[in-house]
């Protein structure tokens, strides 16, 4: 009789073991799944674009958040995404200065005088980086952000621009929120990634990041996915983001289209 009652509780044993353990395997695998869907793929039969278009010469502001739903398949570029190819590298934006893009927005975001060596390579300063909320004084621990990465703007309309709008688009200093001095580390976790992905540590900087994430998208009239947008909107909502932190005047706009024309031959 004992001899069974160890049996029985063997079995007993092994039986809830095995669930707990495929229990384990379906959530393990459910997870991989909701992970896999949050990878960007730009594969749709639909896309977004914002409501109010540049068009658009009556109202004094924009609300970003305001989408437009386009039944249209996502257009695709013919040809993969290459940097160096289709923007190029940093270039020496101001010719009074030996500073690249990189060294320019270096001084433009330090607190302090910069400390630049006999190469015309910015080695010192003070940097506050609102995705890490931290301060950082060595120039190496420091990364230029394009904040909707090069990769990202090629897939959702750059592929049709020329190369000197592109190189425009990777230098752009027309604002102080398109290209951003930020922790290197945190820049690399960033990556090419959208909202739909990556949102900055610092919970405190969402909002804006979002609303700077949308008025680089209407400037540059880039699409967006609807992984994105419904990332985009579930990011609102969970940080209470008001209206205000997504709103921009039409001059500023404005504002931003004449300094791409002015220097749309930034690059030659």
């Amino acid at each position: 009789m004992m001899l069974k009652n160890l049996f029985l509780t063997g079995l007993l044993f092994f039986a809830v073991t095995a669930n707990a353990y495929d229990s384990s395997i379906v959530k393990s695998s459910a997870y991989h799944e909701l992970t896999l869907a949050q990878k960007e793929t730009f594969k749709y039969t639909y896309y977004f674009v914002f409501t109010q278009s540049k068009e658009d010469s009556t109202e004094d502001h924009i609300y970003l958040a305001d989408f437009k739903r386009v039944a249209s398949e996502f257009p695709l570029p013919a040809v993969d995404y290459d940097r160096a190819s289709q923007f190029g590298e940093w270039i020496r934006p101001i010719k009074s200065t030996c500073l690249n893009t990189r060294g320019v927005v270096l001084k433009r975001d330090s607190s302090v005088d910069i400390t630049v060596n006999d190469k015309c390579t910015v080695t010192a300063g003070n940097w506050f980086d609102p995705y890490t909320n931290q301060t950082y004084n060595n120039a190496d621990d420091i990364q230029i952000d394009h904040v909707v990465a090069l990769k990202n703007a090629y897939m959702t309309g750059a592929h049709t621009w020329d190369k000197a709008k592109r190189c425009l688009y990777a230098n752009y200093l027309g604002n102080k929120f398109h290209l951003l001095a930020v922790n290197g580390p945190e820049n690399i976790r960033k990556s090419d990634k959208s909202p739909l992905e990556y949102i900055p540590p610092s919970k405190a900087f969402t909002c804006e990041y979002l609303r700077n994430w949308l008025e680089i998208k209407y400037i540059w009239d880039l699409k967006m996915t609807p992984r994105e947008v419904t990332a985009i909107e579930e990011e609102i909502t969970q940080n209470h983001c008001s209206t205000d932190d997504l709103t921009v005047s039409a001059n500023e706009i404005k504002e931003q289209r004449q300094y791409m024309e002015v220097n749309k031959n930034l690059c030659q």
